[in-house]
């Protein structure tokens, strides 16, 4: 077992947080950035927030519903293959 695994948990928990904050600023005055959606999520999942990933990009998919990362990291969390048509 690494004895900074639990330390470098905690450093990316912390930081998260600030970029969490960061990123919705950036979302609130401009939510136009499919990126900016799937940033969110990942950051989330860094925290091991499952379920505000998934309406992270489930808000980002309201915005570009036809958007293919989206949709395929929607299906990545939700455990589901893929769908490309």
């Amino acid at each position: 077992m690494n004895p900074f695994s639990s330390v470098r948990r905690i450093f990316y928990y912390h930081t998260s947080g600030l970029a969490i904050f960061l990123v919705k600023r950036r979302l609130k005055k401009n939510p136009k950035d499919p990126s900016k959606w799937i940033l969110l999520a990942k950051l989330f999942e860094i925290r091991e927030s499952k379920p505000d990933a998934i309406r992270a990009i489930k808000l980002g998919l309201e915005i570009f519903p036809k958007n293919p990362l989206l949709r395929a990291h929607l299906d990545r969390l939700q455990g589901r293959a893929s769908q490309t048509k």
